[in-house]
């Protein structure tokens, strides 16, 4: 991977609510501002995406970008749910990783994109894409998180649904084996979602109001003993957003090593169930769904209710 690092100056010439959106209508690349590492300042002083701007003020802008100049294509095999000349749709393995990152250069869901495409399949060089590190890639799944994933083959494509992830015009339903008995059949979690200061890759709930807005909705679909199989809805898609929430209110979810306790599930037990979408050249509603996985499976079969 090779990175570069860049600095500009952004002269605010009339009044704008928000400092992001006016710095990308003047072909700033939004997606530096959701890179913590970028530093943004006004008038010397630091400052949140989301401040508003004042004619004559000065925005000041820090960013590094990367890019994989070596990936490498591998001969990954992939379980295809469906695929036509915008989208493939995938039903994805726990374990694999979505894309290269610190600690896992290869065997990533990328790796086995470009080898199933070719070098050509690609949006870096495409600015209005501004996804320079995930090749096709709209959305992303936890590494252990298994189930129902979308990718973009064209550019097209990808803005279509980029956009479509971006307003919450996507629905998307998980299963999950969480820990505990619950009392009630179903529920909603509502909070805002903020990273840790003292962990980075830990995720927790706050007040609405602070972090990022977060909506989950549960409902149990078997209770066992100590378990319960729930069928999940999540109205954002905030990082680790089930897992928090679900931890939030003293049900884990089983196999989680960040968030749960010690349970004898082997792994996650956290699967993308369907994904609906607009489909991205007919505009036609398209329901996707992945079958549950033998995990799930081996881990309820002897478990008495």
């Amino acid at each position: 991977m090779s990175s570069k690092t860049y600095e500009e100056d952004i002269p605010v010439e009339e009044d704008a609510p928000r400092l992001d959106k006016y710095c990308a209508l003047r072909g700033v690349n939004r997606s530096i501002f959701s890179d913590p590492q970028t530093v943004i300042s006004v008038e010397g002083r630091k400052a949140k995406k989301s401040r508003p701007v004042t004619k004559g003020e000065t925005i000041h802008l820090h960013w590094t970008e990367h890019s994989f100049d070596g990936l490498k294509a591998e001969p990954i095999p992939l379980d295809v749910l469906y695929e036509d000349g915008q989208i493939l749709v995938i039903d994805k393995p726990a374990g694999m990783v979505v894309h290269p990152a610190a600690g896992n250069w290869d065997h990533t869901l990328v790796n086995a994109l470009m080898y199933r495409y070719g070098d050509s399949f690609s949006t870096e060089d495409d600015e209005e894409c501004g996804d320079e590190i995930r090749p096709g890639i709209v959305h992303r799944l936890d590494k252990d998180t298994s189930g129902t994933m979308i990718v973009a083959k064209t550019s097209a494509a990808h803005q279509n649904l980029a956009a479509q992830f971006k307003e919450h015009r996507t629905k998307k339903r998980y299963i999950a084996i969480a820990l505990g008995t619950f009392r009630e059949r179903e529920g909603t979690i509502h909070t805002g979602i903020v990273r840790s200061a003292r962990d980075r890759k830990k995720f927790s709930v706050c007040p609405l109001g602070e972090g990022k807005e977060a909506v989950t909705e549960w409902n149990v679909l078997r209770q066992y003993r100590d378990f319960a199989l729930l069928s999940v809805v999540i109205r954002t898609g905030r990082t680790h957003q089930i897992r928090v929430h679900l931890a939030s209110i003293g049900h884990p979810v089983a196999g989680d090593p960040i968030y749960g306790r010690q349970d004898h599930a082997p792994s996650l037990m956290l699967h993308a169930f369907s994904l609906t979408i607009e489909h991205p050249e007919s505009g036609k509603p398209m329901t996707f769904r992945s079958p549950m996985p033998g995990r799930f499976k081996r881990l309820l079969r002897p478990l008495p209710s």
